[in-house]
């Protein structure tokens, strides 16, 4: 089961580019961000804020110069140094004098790195049979991860409410930090939207999707379905890997595909697209991931067949 916080490609994190920039955005007004249903977006680049800009390119970077965030977003030196004082005295972000090299002549450039013990991040993942719930700080490193039963024959708005609670209480086990954002990563099918969620094979209806996480009560929720939510864990984590395309395929549970440009989840307007049957032959007609048996036709030879991997990826 795949984790919405965790430090692989399997595992879906919430600390991508939307959650950094309502983390940002806090750090910037001192208002809690809320952030609705979304496709992903990257941190740089027009109409990103400076500070989402910085945010995420130290998080890439791991402690980078001020210089190296300079060339990382294309902002001026004013611009960054702003923005990092900001972060500095949001919580978000601490400066590390111990990394600078002893003997350094005039004055020495310190390094900045994400803070990650004053703030968190959760993640809930609605899987088919089992929910993961997550606490995360903000690297995306799992502090602590637990599965619970997914919610069968409920309305979304009743599972969603009560899996929400679920995953507060969850959260009270690890007091001492302060949540900025949630990562809600689904299966099923959105809206190109974002905003209306139908999930068959948990009997939901497209449902308005938005409206219900606004009412959970979960401070700056982000929307993701699981594929592009692994995509994007694979982007966050491969920091390095940010030129060309990558063909993500996954089949485990739903089977479903994504492409990566350039280090950017490709999100369709028209919404995530799906695999709902494939044409494999034979004698059995299945939907993809529903639990129903293929068979060859008959007189074909038999031949080994590989263990099905959880997830895998491709660079063309």
């Amino acid at each position: 089961m795949p984790h919405p916080a965790t430090g692989s490609k399997d595992h879906p994190s919430p600390t991508g580019p939307a959650v950094s920039r309502a983390i940002a955005e806090r750090a910037r007004t001192g208002r809690r961000a809320v952030v609705r249903a979304a496709a992903p977006e990257p941190v740089t680049g027009a109409g990103v804020p400076a500070a989402a800009a910085v945010l995420g390119a130290v998080h890439r970077a791991g402690a980078p110069f001020r210089d190296e965030l300079v060339t990382a977003t294309g902002l001026s030196h004013a611009t960054v140094n702003r923005q990092v004082v900001a972060l500095v005295g949001a919580g978000l972000v601490r400066e590390r004098p111990d990394l600078v090299r002893p003997g350094t002549v005039g004055r020495p450039r310190v390094p900045v790195e994400v803070d990650t013990d004053r703030f968190g991040v959760l993640g809930l993942h609605v899987g088919l049979h089992r929910t993961t719930l997550a606490v995360g700080d903000l690297r995306g490193t799992v502090l602590s991860a637990t599965d619970v039963p997914t919610p069968r024959d409920e309305e979304p708005a009743q599972a969603l409410a009560g899996l929400a609670a679920r995953l507060r209480r969850f959260a009270a086990h690890r007091p001492g930090r302060t949540v900025l954002g949630v990562g809600l990563v689904v299966g099923g099918q959105l809206s190109g939207e974002r905003d209306r969620l139908g999930h068959p094979r948990l009997g939901w209806d497209p449902a308005p999707l938005a409206e219900i996480v606004d009412r959970v009560g979960l401070p700056g929720v982000v929307v993701v379905p699981q594929i592009e939510a692994m995509a994007g864990a694979e982007a966050l984590l491969s920091p390095h890997v940010d030129e060309g395309t990558t063909l993500h395929v996954y089949a485990r549970e739903a089977v479903g595909a994504v492409l990566t440009v350039d280090g950017r989840v490709h999100a369709p307007s028209g919404g995530p697209g799906t695999i709902s049957h494939l044409p494999v032959g034979g004698t059995s007609r299945a939907t993809a991931a529903a639990p129903a048996a293929w068979r060859p036709p008959p007189g074909t030879p038999r031949s080994p067949v590989p263990p099905t991997p959880r997830g895998w990826s491709a660079r063309p």
